[in-house]
């Protein structure tokens, strides 16, 4: 049982987190030796925004780490009305994280898809 947390736990300390500063906002297009980006997609008409780090995002924006490298990402989905979604999710260098937002029934909801860098 102990065997298996290694592994796990030598991909945490391999990729590390993010880090919280150092964002910036860029464009969607992206190259192979870009360092990993965010982007966001919402309803337009929807209060929503998504936080990474140091750097708000709106929908149709993107933003890329100070770094480049795979890296442990922590963002927030921000409903003015409706409240927040924290998520954590691994994304490496050339690639971008694609959030969606929307709202159902049950709530704000997101979905995500990587997307490679040509």
């Amino acid at each position: 049982m102990c065997h298996a947390a290694v592994p796990v736990a030598a991909l945490l300390v391999a990729t590390g987190c993010a880090p919280r500063s150092g964002w910036q906002r860029t464009d969607q297009v992206c190259q192979r030796a870009d360092p990993p980006r965010i982007c966001f997609e919402a309803d337009p008409d929807a209060p929503l925004t998504l936080e990474v780090g140091s750097v708000t995002l709106v929908p149709g924006e993107c933003a890329e780490a100070p770094r480049g490298r795979t890296a442990l990402l922590r963002y927030t989905v921000v409903d003015g009305r409706a409240g927040r979604i924290e998520e954590r999710v691994g994304i490496g260098r050339a690639r971008a994280l694609v959030v969606t937002a929307f709202e159902t029934d049950e709530g704000l909801q997101t979905d995500t898809n990587r997307v490679g860098c040509p």
